[in-house]
């Protein structure tokens, strides 16, 4: 049994160091292709307190978190918020997070929504838009959006589910966006501003509908694609009664597009491997790959057989 925990430690040992080399890489990643701020999340701890203090460190780009504190001086162990500008432009970005794993004992946690709702009042008098990076689940979520009702949007980044194509603006309180697990796909928001004063208008669902509308007559059509629908089916006044509904839907949400006003647009991506990737960030990420393999293959599974003790045969 002691030379199967022995093993098993070993085992952890190069997780560890597996996981400490991907962790250095993303970081190395994003100093090249450029990443304005990182909120700390839960799992960003898995190496523990001092790792992740030296990634902060290695970091061209600021970590914060807004509720994260020095055990020993109470104090914000990162900066709660980054302010970034595009253009005439100012957005803050506040970080949060709802949970510390159990191994950290030098940092502990502030209030979640108390914190946010203090430094949003902060920076609503500072910047035109406001976002909470918050890393929590859609449970934490829900009572964000009630508390953060300055907000403009709010991302989940614990929360294993994407976000529908077709979101619900809210009355009142920030957009909230999952963004799926493990970073699979890539999340966009696409902000247009022409009145900085002026409601924000979701597009995603008009898009979304566009979109839907535009297959449904194209595959229509495809009995004859050089004939009008309308003449196509001009004998089927069911489908054509159908087309002329669609066709007055499309157009009308074309109409919508073509408005001088704020919009927004959220989309994701897949990450696939269809996607041309950077040649020295692809370079690395290989690199990085071929060493966690050279690591795995260091560590060989325990002969149960020669650790537990035998077991006589039964005599008939």
């Amino acid at each position: 049994a002691g030379d199967l925990f022995f093993k098993s430690l070993q085992v952890s040992g190069i997780q560890e160091e597996i996981g400490a080399l991907k962790a250095k890489t993303v970081v190395e990643g994003f100093n090249i292709i450029g990443c304005d701020v990182f909120n700390v999340g839960r799992n960003d701890f898995a190496n523990g307190s001092d790792f992740l203090m030296s990634l902060s460190d290695s970091a061209q780009f600021p970590f914060i978190s807004a509720n994260i504190i020095n055990e020993e001086s109470g104090k914000l162990v990162f900066e709660p918020y980054k302010i970034v500008e595009r253009g005439n432009l100012k957005f803050g970005i506040l970080g949060l997070v709802t949970g510390l794993p159990n191994h950290v004992a030098d940092y502990s946690l502030l209030n979640f929504l108390e914190e946010g709702k203090r430094y949003l009042e902060e920076l609503t008098k500072k910047t035109d838009y406001q976002v909470v990076l918050l890393n929590g689940t859609s449970n934490d979520g829900k009572a964000a959006e009630k508390e953060f009702a300055s907000a403009d949007f709010l991302f989940l980044s614990q929360d294993k589910r994407k976000s529908s194509q077709k979101l619900k603006t809210p009355d009142s309180g920030p957009t909230i966006f999952n963004l799926g697990k493990q970073g699979r796909s890539l999340a966009l928001l696409e902000l247009n501003v022409v009145n900085v004063d002026s409601a924000i208008n979701n597009i995603t669902n008009i898009k979304s509908n566009i979109k839907y509308l535009e297959k449904r007559l194209k595959n229509l059509g495809k009995r004859n694609p050089n004939i009008p629908l309308k003449e196509l089916y001009k004998n089927n006044p069911k489908v054509l009664k159908k087309i002329e509904r669609m066709q007055s839907d499309l157009s009308a949400s074309r109409n919508q597009l073509g408005d001088k006003r704020n919009t927004v647009e959220f989309t994701f991506k897949s990450m696939n491997k269809n996607i041309p990737g950077d040649p020295v960030v692809l370079e690395m990420v290989n690199k990085t790959l071929s060493d966690c393999k050279n690591l795995e293959k260091k560590v060989k599974k325990p002969d149960i057989r020669n650790s537990a003790p035998s077991i006589p045969k039964k005599v008939k």
